[in-house]
């Protein structure tokens, strides 16, 4: 589903200090999701924008659905093509998965400490946000970028 044409930007502020990110435009964004994967039904309202991989640059994420998944697709530094897709099936009997659609999908700050210890590769910054995939019925998925892999990484209670 696109939207009117604007220009999405974010500011965060930390401790004082703007940091000033690149513009990313939707549509642009939504329109790639469109072309690249045209067999995901892309929902524009779980557009999430912050850092997510800790470059000080806004970064687009989106949930699509397909007949027995979800699509996260985020798009890294607002510059296109890079995007990355990760898939999450539909089911409550998997880790890997959601119980239930609609999710929700929000940037959330990112803390590398869990319960069972610091995740793996996950680096704080003050600006660095995490993402969380909700629906329902299940525990949320939690995603946060994987440093020396180079991508985003999840896991949930």
């Amino acid at each position: 589903m696109l939207r009117r044409p604007r220009t999405v930007g974010v500011l965060t502020f930390v401790v004082g200090t703007v940091i000033a990110a690149e513009p990313i435009v939707e549509d642009q964004f939504m329109a790639t999701l469109i072309r690249d994967r045209p067999t995901v039904r892309w929902d524009s309202s779980t557009l999430a924008i912050a850092d997510f991989n800790g470059d000080a640059k806004s970064d687009a994420a989106v949930v699509g659905y397909a007949a027995d998944r979800i699509v996260l697709a985020v798009n890294l530094g607002g510059t296109l093509p890079k995007i990355q897709y990760l898939e999450f099936a539909i089911a409550a009997n998997e880790q890997a998965a959601v119980c239930a659609t609609p999710v929700h999908l929000r940037a959330v700050p990112l803390s590398c400490e869990t319960d069972g210890g610091k995740l793996p590769g996950c680096i704080e910054t003050a600006h660095a946000s995490g993402l969380t995939i909700e629906d329902a019925d299940c525990d949320p998925i939690h995603l946060y970028w994987d440093h020396p892999n180079r991508r985003l990484a999840w896991w949930r209670n």
